[in-house]
């Protein structure tokens, strides 16, 4: 069954109005001026502050697009209380980010055995390239202290 929308209404039994709209004609309703002006509590900031996080992180972008005039007038529109934290702040928090997924992966793969391999591409100057994947293969290395996973890059000249 549907519940009725609340209404208020203009006749003079308030206790009529506070049964409709459940608010006491005492109480005044809070205009979309105060609603947009509202503090941003440290819950929000935070929440907000990991969603811009996420979309330097997720979508490769750099520090520098959370700077920009038109990034900025956009975040005043959505969140005028909301103050982008400065690059110094933001790369701490990427890099715990980091370092917690880092840590997790290194956890995860600790009593695993994995194998990789890679090639080299020649240009048409013969000049050797190794793969955009190599990164990928440096990180795990980086994290295989217990000496499980060799990682091998050799060059092919």
């Amino acid at each position: 069954m549907k519940h009725p929308l609340p209404t208020a209404s203009t006749s003079s039994n308030a206790s009529t109005s506070e049964q409709r709209t459940g608010v006491s004609t005492g109480q005044r309703q809070t205009s979309i001026m105060d609603f947009s002006n509202r503090p941003v509590t440290d819950k929000r900031r935070q929440w907000i502050t990991d969603l811009l996080i996420n979309f330097v992180v997720k979508d490769v972008r750099p520090l520098s697009a959370l700077s920009g005039e038109g990034f900025r007038d956009i975040m005043d529109f959505f969140e005028p209380g909301y103050k982008i934290p400065s690059h110094a702040t933001l790369w701490s928090n990427i890099m715990l980010q980091y370092n917690t997924v880092k840590a997790r992966i290194a956890n995860e793969m600790k009593d695993k055995s994995v194998s990789l391999t890679t090639g080299n591409t020649v240009t048409r100057q013969r000049s050797s390239l190794l793969p955009s994947h190599v990164d990928a293969l440096v990180f795990l290395n980086a994290n295989q202290k217990s000496g499980k996973v060799d990682v091998i890059v050799e060059d092919s000249k």
